[in-house]
């Protein structure tokens, strides 16, 4: 049999109607693993999982393997086009992912992961803590603005804010001119699932009930988070299955659709 590259799930399940065809082939979007299983010919791919039964000739295996691939790198050549050298800005509160989710977008996207809070330490020379303790907080902000300034001007990067960054509207003049603004929405109990796993890396947490410390920063922060352009609910589940939320989110917003 000839090697066949399907186009869409349609021409897949044509597939099985062809005489004598001992094998079958079925999408799973949202998989994210790159591996091979001889035994059954298992080939996860970033943007679907193929399945071939057993006894299926190589030729064919390997144009499928290659239709995925090329169509992998065509969605992120298209939203990179899109955005047309402007960065993408994770915004939110604590534990919503903007660092972990972060990383792995920027991966996929081939672009540089920047964290904003550790920009500011390197460029101050000491930790964030100690910036709020010896200068206080207007002088942070002050800092934070032009950090954030400078990276995105020398972007694309994707760049995560810290928690109280986008609250200060020069910042959010800053990101909406060089940047697409996504809010990574997260509820009350998974942030306190979240941040309870690293407790010593939240001192804020540590000035009273955590509970209580979160769903005060939640009715503050969240109507001026809402003024991104973009708004992502961030969920339970593995990351890589939200970094595949955020990048079908991404490409349904610019208008990007394979």
């Amino acid at each position: 049999m000839p090697a066949i590259i399907p186009t869409n799930t349609k021409n897949l399940n044509k597939l099985g109607m062809i005489p004598r065809c001992h094998f079958y082939i079925h999408l799973l979007y949202g998989k994210t693993e790159c591996k091979w299983q001889v035994s059954s010919f298992i080939v996860r791919l970033d943007l679907g999982a193929l399945m071939v039964s057993k006894g299926q000739n190589k030729p064919f295996l390997d144009s499928c393997i290659n239709f995925m691939a090329n169509r992998r790198q065509s969605r992120v050549n298209r939203i990179l086009s899109q955005l047309d050298g402007r960065s993408i800005v994770f915004l939110g509160m604590m534990g919503c992912g903007k660092s972990a989710i972060g990383k792995m977008v920027a991966r996929k996207l081939g672009l540089e992961f920047v964290d904003a809070d550790t920009e500011i330490e390197l460029a101050a020379g000491r930790s964030v803590p100690d910036i709020f303790e010896e200068y206080g907080e207007e002088e942070f902000r002050r800092l934070e603005e032009k950090v954030i300034e400078r990276v995105l001007q020398d972007g694309p990067v994707l760049l995560a804010l810290g928690g109280g960054a986008f609250m200060a509207e020069p910042t959010r003049e800053i990101v909406a001119k060089y940047g697409l603004s996504v809010w990574l929405k997260a509820d009350l109990e998974l942030l306190l699932e979240r941040v309870g796993r690293k407790p010593n890396k939240r001192p804020l947490l540590k000035k009273g009930n955590p509970r209580e410390i979160l769903q005060n920063l939640l009715e503050v922060r969240n109507p001026i988070y809402s003024k991104a352009e973009l708004h992502i609910q961030s969920q339970g589940g593995t990351k890589a299955d939200m970094r595949n939320i955020v990048m079908d989110a991404l490409e349904k917003h610019l208008k990007v659709s394979a």
